[in-house]
């Protein structure tokens, strides 16, 4: 009985010494403390573990004080994660019910979060995720935010109804950051809270966002790309051409009558560009106008009889620049280029490469932009299939051919395969030609699986030709710069180096998925896979001038 006593007395007394040096010591040495613990060190740290006068000494956090060690954890609520580790608090819920329920009576709505996550308490203990979670947002305090809904699954969820909510088309976010007596921050908008959304679900590999679950995020996405769009054409339209920017937010904004506002708003109230604003309201009728803020009304109505008096001739203009200031080769024809979409195309040009055995091929994809939301595709299959470029450009010395590499595929049989795999992918007769080649090997990979295990071989004996070009340079000048301050960085740039002209590039970010593809986009595909075999040619012709001892064609250090 004495020794039961004996016992109770110094229960009591640790305990007293563990409440007590909550306040004395520093966060920064309950940090210490816990990763010694983590480290096994404990076991060692005193000579005296039954009768221990040291008030530092760390046999008073033993795994057997569970109900002191949570008093610690609540008490210093970033310690929770670690001891949470360390004494299972989940597993003791019964013995730590009344605690944390007076807990979470008084604490503060970050703590509760905090607690309710690491324990997973969710359901059984509801939070006002809006009240807690938004004065974050606020703030741009998505470091904590991301601490806190990070290492709970539901939690996580919470969070992204609660950005899912905010990104509503109809949301003030000036007006949200006043309702909770707070300055608007720059970084709280519809754009940053989508993203943050999408990057906590892209955690937990949950990037998958369902339209009807999540419509406010998706519209935020949406938007965001619109405003790329429509900037990216008002101030560098030589990188995309009317009808594939025309293209592409058509696409991108579909039948959603907030979307489509947010294009003639961009167009006509920010870019006061009349013209296009006409041309989309013959698309989507004028409807829209009237929605404009006054000030673009009136722009639109002063404008408009002028615009369509010649409307017909600028909106031709438009869609046909003028292209005699861009390189095309003198040795290409239009009538050499041919598009791969049927098996009985497909053939032919296998038979081409039977019959004719090029020496030497130039090699380049196309794919449709999808400006970083590639996940945020709730279709298995449609995904799978973007993983795919959408064209291959195969060049010869006399002919280009623009295979269709997302869709054809699936219809070609096992002995095409073969036979392509033959000729072209796998052939040792032909010198192969790409620039940059890596990311356009890795989607095609997606085109050709059943070669996955041997891809590899294909991959590493495409010559990048922008590698060649680097590697030289760095001893021999290749070009004649007459004073001139030449840059090879992008194949545009590369060839204007080479030839004098630049690349006609409008057509770099377009619908690729588009079927049938236009004129311009095959005439664009085929170029930037012929014009591999030029400058391979004008590299050639400036080795021997130079008397240079180099032969990339047979190094696979440069592929």
């Amino acid at each position: 009985m004495g020794r039961v006593h004996e016992q109770q007395t110094k229960c009591l007394s640790t305990s007293s010494k563990f409440t007590r040096i909550f306040s004395l010591k520093s966060d920064g040495w309950w940090k210490q403390q816990v990763n010694r613990v983590k480290r096994g060190v404990i076991k060692n740290s005193c000579h005296l573990m039954q009768n221990c006068s040291d008030s530092s000494c760390l046999c008073l956090i033993q795994p057997q004080f569970v109900e002191k060690a949570f008093q610690l954890a609540i008490a210093k609520i970033f310690l929770l994660n670690s001891l949470n580790k360390i004494y299972k608090f989940d597993d003791n819920f019964q013995m730590l019910q009344p605690t944390i329920e007076k807990f979470l009576s008084n604490a503060i709505i970050l703590h509760k979060i905090r607690l309710i996550n690491e324990l997973k308490l969710n359901d059984l203990y509801q939070i006002d995720y809006e009240n807690a979670l938004i004065p974050l947002l606020i703030e741009d305090k998505y470091s904590t935010i991301e601490e806190m809904v990070s290492t709970n699954e539901k939690t996580l969820y919470a969070f992204v109804d609660v950005c899912n909510n905010l990104c509503n088309d109809n949301t003030n976010f000036k007006k949200v950051a006043e309702s909770f007596k707070m300055k608007k921050c720059h970084n709280f908008s519809g754009s940053k809270v989508a993203k943050y959304a999408v990057n906590c679900l892209k955690k937990i590999n949950k990037s998958n966002l369902v339209t009807a679950m999540y419509p406010g995020i998706i519209f935020q996405l949406k938007l965001n790309q619109l405003r790329f769009l429509i900037n990216n054409r008002y101030n560098q339209s030589d990188l995309i051409s009317f009808e594939g920017w025309t293209e592409l937010l058509t696409s991108l904004v579909g039948d959603n009558e907030n979307l489509i506002y947010q294009l003639f708003l961009e167009v006509i109230n920010y870019h006061k560009d009349v013209l296009t604003g006409f041309h989309f309201s013959k698309i989507y009728g004028d409807k829209y106008i009237s929605r404009l803020p006054a000030s673009a009304q009136a722009l639109y109505q002063n404008n408009i009889e002028l615009i369509k008096m010649d409307y017909e001739n600028k909106i031709f203009h438009l869609k046909n620049p003028n292209t005699e200031k861009f390189y095309w080769p003198e040795n290409l024809k239009i009538e050499d280029l041919e598009l791969i979409n049927s098996k009985e195309s497909f053939n032919n040009m296998l038979d081409y490469f039977e019959k004719n055995e090029p020496d030497v091929i130039g090699l380049d994809c196309e794919w449709k932009p999808s400006f970083g939301t590639e996940d945020l595709i709730d279709d298995e299959d449609l995904k799978a299939k973007n993983q795919r470029p959408d064209t291959l450009q195969i060049a010869t010395r006399n002919k280009v051919f623009v295979i269709d590499s997302r869709d054809l595929v699936d219809l070609l049989d096992e002995n095409e395969m073969d036979r392509f795999a033959k000729l072209i992918l796998f052939s040792e007769k032909m010198l192969k030609l790409g620039y940059d080649f890596d990311q356009d090997s890795k989607k095609l990979y997606h085109s050709f699986k059943k070669f996955k295990h041997v891809f590899f071989e294909f991959s590493e004996n495409v010559i990048n030709i922008n590698q060649v070009i680097s590697d030289l340079e760095k001893n021999w000048s290749l070009f004649e710069t007459n004073g001139k301050n030449l840059k090879t960085k992008g194949l545009s740039k590369l060839t204007e180096s080479c030839f004098g002209k630049p690349l006609d590039k409008s057509e770099c970010m377009s619908n690729w998925q588009n079927r049938p593809l236009r004129k311009s986009q095959i005439r664009y595909a085929c170029l930037d896979a012929y014009i591999l075999i030029e400058i391979h040619d004008f590299i050639q012709r400036r080795i021997k001038e130079l008397n240079i001892e180099y032969d990339y064609t047979s190094k696979s250090s440069f592929l």
